[in-house]
């Protein structure tokens, strides 16, 4: 791929002129493949209404939230466009006439422009519960405190009106809406939230996949267990009872005809929408009930084996549009090849598409050696290093959760609830047992003579591995910390509850250089192998980056284009040359990315 080398801009600002520039360029885009949160909506292009706020042409194909991305893709399933959200994604919406992709968040709503990828609209909304297009540029926002009513063209925000609603769904064509309210379920006239249809849940109504009809008069939802149609002007009906489920989730996709196709796992069905009469049913292996929607010509998209397919109302002939990235939880690298390893839920270590080892709970690497923690046969918990495709078992603490690795990789801390333990690479060996209570991060100085414990509740503290004598942290008063990572030459970069980076230098109580916007996710800061790079995970306005400092100032000297989504893990190689980042570019559809070093 063309290199592109990426200097600092903005970020350098705060700290004052910039050192000597470094620089960060991609590598290597690596996708490992997986079952992906994913929920997609068909873009049904139509002419674009005068005075909207768009650029005056329409969009075709269909839009994706992918985790923490919006992904417009083109009939074929070309990526046109890759925009990270900033959090996961838990709401989608189009609007109608396909201009515009309205994201939801836990704590924030987001219009885009599709023709160019600008988010024109973001709102903070907390306790959002659901959120979509009413029209081609009017929004409703739902929350506890009731329905909020927005324009794209003048987007001045007013009270929530109305009883608080627990979810809110809207139609591809904004005439409808699919609410819940206390205990019931309805379909609401968007223009005067008008109750068209409704009934009251048989079990508390937690609403699962909602599906419209291509002319939006038909909705079926899954809520309480049951799958429900809801018809604007009728009586709800009941297409799939709570005692034919047996708790496991499905999608219906009301069609023309008046039928409901059901998909259930390992099973297809075609139901009645009135009488829930099933009229087909047909076993297919794998089929996986969400996420499923119908296109306008009612052709299928859903995922299924880890990608989204276009396929026919009986699934028939599918069509592959997209292979899906899995969600990391952490990663590193084969200190013997170089190779990342990813690690997903479930706790499978992957090397690419490669199974390596099953059950980890956390895998870190830190210079040349890599540290897992897995399940036991037994059990217990199993304490080793890697390399080479093989992992060679080491002293530990069966009980363990959790896993730090010290700057120069060569010791690693594991603990639980009530101990700390700390293993020594050269002889696989415990050097030190300390009583250390509910830990929730620990860093292992790169002598391994302390252990900085930050707890859960309570003041961190740094405990001597020979005697388990305590000592409050060596920082300026006030400051409150929740990490700390410390480089070969005995700089502590603190983290700061909440997000920021304050770098102090040995014997120092005060910082001699803070950066506000990096993150205080575990794993977000790294010092490079050979001290000449602090890595960090920093936010900015377009979402998540990687920047490097320069440890001896402070300074930003290097940003990288902004990430899909924040980091699952950083790995320096042991040359300090490279950095794999377990996160996707920005523009790209990938969760791995190898970035050089100069």
């Amino acid at each position: 791929m063309t290199r592109r080398f990426w200097t600092v801009l903005a970020l350098s600002a705060a700290l004052g002129p910039p050192a000597a520039a470094a620089s960060l360029s991609p590598r290597t885009l690596l996708t490992v493949p997986g079952a992906a949160p994913l929920e997609v909506q068909p873009v049904f292009g139509g002419p674009v209404p005068s005075g909207t706020v768009s650029s005056g042409t329409t969009s075709s194909g269909l839009v994706a939230c992918l985790g923490e991305r919006l992904l417009h893709l083109g009939p074929g399933g070309e990526v046109r466009r890759s925009l990270p959200v900033g959090a996961p994604c838990a709401g989608l919406s189009v609007s109608p006439g396909g201009t515009h992709a309205l994201t939801r968040t836990a704590a924030q709503v987001s219009v885009w422009r599709l023709s160019d990828g600008v988010r024109l609209v973001r709102l903070d909304t907390p306790g959002v519960t659901g959120a979509g297009f009413s029209g081609p540029q009017d929004l409703l926002i739902g929350s506890a405190q009731g329905v909020e009513r927005l324009s794209l063209a003048s987007p001045v925000r007013a009270a929530p009106t109305g009883e608080g609603v627990g979810a809110l769904v809207t139609a591809p064509d904004g005439l409808r809406a699919v609410v819940t309210r206390a205990g019931r379920l309805q379909l609401l006239d968007t223009a005067g939230l008008g109750v068209q249809s409704a009934l009251t849940c048989a079990a508390p109504c937690t609403l699962g996949p909602v599906a419209f009809s291509a002319d939006g008069r038909v909705a079926a939802v899954q809520a309480g267990g049951e799958l429900y149609a809801l018809r604007a002007g009728y009586p709800a009906s009941v297409v799939v009872r709570r005692t034919e489920t047996g708790g496991a989730p499905l999608t219906g996709l009301p069609r023309r005809d008046g039928s409901v196709l059901v998909l259930r796992p390992g099973q297809l069905e075609v139901r009645d929408l009135q009488t829930g009469h099933r009229e087909q049913a047909r076993a297919v292996p794998g089929l996986q009930a969400a996420p499923a929607t119908l296109t306008a010509t009612e052709r299928v998209l859903s995922v299924q084996g880890g990608a989204l397919q276009d396929s026919g109302a009986d699934l028939g002939a599918p069509r592959t549009l997209l292979s899906l990235p899995a969600v990391l939880t952490g990663g590193g690298l084969d200190p013997a090849t170089g190779e990342p390893l990813a690690l997903l839920p479930g706790g499978t270590l992957t090397a690419g598409p490669r199974a390596l080892a099953q059950n980890v709970g956390a895998v870190q690497t830190m210079n040349r050696f890599t540290w897992l923690l897995t399940a036991g046969g037994s059990g217990g918990r199993v304490l080793s290093t890697f390399g080479g495709g093989r992992s060679q078992a080491t002293a530990g603490l069966r009980s363990a959760t959790r896993l730090s690795v010290n700057h120069w990789g060569n010791h690693a801390a594991v603990w639980d609830e009530a101990r700390l333990v700390v293993v020594a690479q050269k002889t696989g060996k415990a050097v030190a047992t300390l009583p250390v209570a509910g830990a929730a991060r620990v860093t292992v100085s790169p002598d391994a003579t302390r252990a900085y414990v930050f707890a859960r509740t309570g003041d961190p503290a740094v405990v001597l591995t020979a005697n388990a004598k305590r000592f409050p942290l060596p920082v300026q008063a006030g400051a409150r910390y929740a990490d700390v990572q410390i480089s070969g030459q005995g700089q502590f970069a603190y983290v700061k509850v909440g997000g920021g980076l304050d770098l102090y230098r040995p014997g120092q109580r005060s910082p001699f250089a803070a950066l506000p916007m990096v993150s205080d996710r575990e794993g977000a800061v790294r010092y490079s192998p050979g001290n000449g790079h602090l890595a960090a995970v920093t936010r900015a306005d377009d979402g998540w980056h990687l920047s490097l400092l320069d440890p001896e100032t402070g300074r930003v000297t290097a940003v990288s284009p902004v990430l899909a989504e924040h980091p699952a893990f950083l790995a320096w190689s042991p040359d300090s040359r490279r950095l794999t980042v377990g996160a996707g570019l920005g523009t790209a559809v990938n969760n791995v990315t190898v970035f050089d070093v100069q």
